[in-house]
């Protein structure tokens, strides 16, 4: 394990209430893609990873910078799954000792997330 402090967006394609959710456009950008800025912004994180069953979706992540991780077991996206699910299976396909020490997972349909309110988990605060 090292000492680095992750956030893992898990953004699954097969929105039902809003099709395609994580794609839509809120002031300027993707969703998905507004979250990871706002996550960036907080500077609390040393990576930024999104896991996704949707190549669209994994594409704009990486274009807004973020690591990603293509989710291959189809369980891991389905309408009952929690959101904690995908976050662990992508954890368990790193070894042991590139594990971070923390890690903050954060649902990009938050638009609202302000980088001043992320706050670091080692004590240390975002520039304001």
């Amino acid at each position: 394990m090292n000492n680095n402090v992750w956030a893992i967006i898990p953004a699954r394609e097969g929105s039902k209430g809003i099709v395609n959710k994580n794609l839509k456009i809120f002031n300027g950008d993707p969703l998905i893609g507004r979250c990871i800025n706002r996550i960036n912004d907080s500077k609390s994180f040393e990576k930024i990873v999104v896991t996704s069953d949707g190549a669209d979706i994994l594409k704009i992540a990486e274009d807004y910078g973020s690591e990603i991780y293509l989710r291959t077991n189809k369980n891991d996206s389905n309408d009952n799954i929690m959101t904690d699910a995908p976050m662990l299976s992508f954890l368990k396909t790193l070894p042991v000792d590139k594990l971070p020490e923390f890690v903050f997972m954060i649902q990009c349909t938050a638009p609202f997330i302000e980088p001043k309110t992320v706050w670091h988990p080692k004590g240390k605060y975002p520039a304001p």
